[in-house]
């Protein structure tokens, strides 16, 4: 699988997690595995959208990984030949 590939995969997977503890573990565990040059700096709009995400989700307001990737096969065909 390639590199973008991986990561559209890790953000719906990581989207459709409900648990704020399976989250935060998650955050610990990639964090963790990056170097300090690797790790990324959040503007304050940015560390807000976050929030906000994060506030929507813990409110049930997800989508699951098969209706977003039904979705994305109705708008994008040629990306799922």
């Amino acid at each position: 699988m390639k590199s973008a590939e991986l990561k559209s995969n890790l953000h719906l997977l990581i989207d459709s997690i409900r648990d704020n503890k399976t989250l935060n573990t998650l955050y610990t565990v990639i964090s963790g595995s990056l170097t300090e040059s690797q790790k990324v700096r959040l503007s304050e709009a940015e560390k807000r959208a976050v929030d906000q995400s994060l506030k929507s989700i813990s409110e049930g307001k997800t989508y699951s990984t098969k209706d977003v990737i039904s979705e994305m096969k109705k708008k994008h065909p040629k990306l799922y030949n």
